[in-house]
């Protein structure tokens, strides 16, 4: 599935581009961009979201992941 249309690359690329990380770092959306596109800085920054999307469903860089589990999220309080 295309991901970036202004630099032509696919979920897979992405993917291979998560792989190649080891997980001691946060991995932002614009760092994995960079490693897709090879350029500084997104075009139009539309697929931002969708790179977002597959960071969290990575295994290893996911929210699932024992590794982040733990982490504090910030949340609103409503009440």
């Amino acid at each position: 599935m295309h991901v970036c249309f202004c630099f032509q690359f696919n979920d897979k690329a992405v993917k291979e581009a998560l792989d190649e990380k080891d997980g001691s770092e946060r991995v932002r959306a614009r760092d994995v961009h960079a490693t897709c596109s090879g350029a500084d800085r997104p075009n139009c920054g539309k697929c931002l979201g969708h790179i977002d999307e597959l960071i969290q469903e990575h295994p290893v860089h996911g929210e699932n992941h024992p590794k982040n589990r733990n982490k504090i999220i910030p949340t609103l309080n409503c009440g």
